[in-house]
């Protein structure tokens, strides 16, 4: 299915590889700079740019505040100043695990 993807249009294929190589840079380059994540150390407010998976040219700008407690990273989501999200995960591998 990749293949397909990749094959079918020459130009959708170009700007598909881009991006990959770009992901798999960023991959890189972040494996490098955030090797000691603990708890405490991701607590913070991150701005997020993004796009809806259902329908990816809308994009959206939201505020994402993380807090460690209890054993749990807590985690508040202001989407586009107006819809809030909650949950709650663990740190586990260097990833958030939810």
């Amino acid at each position: 299915m990749l293949q397909a993807r990749i094959s079918s249009d020459i130009t959708k294929s170009t700007q598909f590889i881009e991006e990959l190589n770009l992901r798999r840079e960023a991959v890189s380059d972040s494996e490098n700079s955030f090797v000691n994540i603990t708890s405490k150390s991701i607590e913070g407010v991150y701005q997020v740019l993004g796009a809806n998976s259902e329908n990816s040219e809308q994009g959206y700008l939201g505020i994402l505040t993380l807090k460690y407690d209890e054993n749990r990273i807590h985690a508040t989501w202001l989407i586009e100043g107006e819809d809030t999200q909650t949950g709650f995960g663990l740190l586990l591998n260097q990833c958030i695990e939810c």
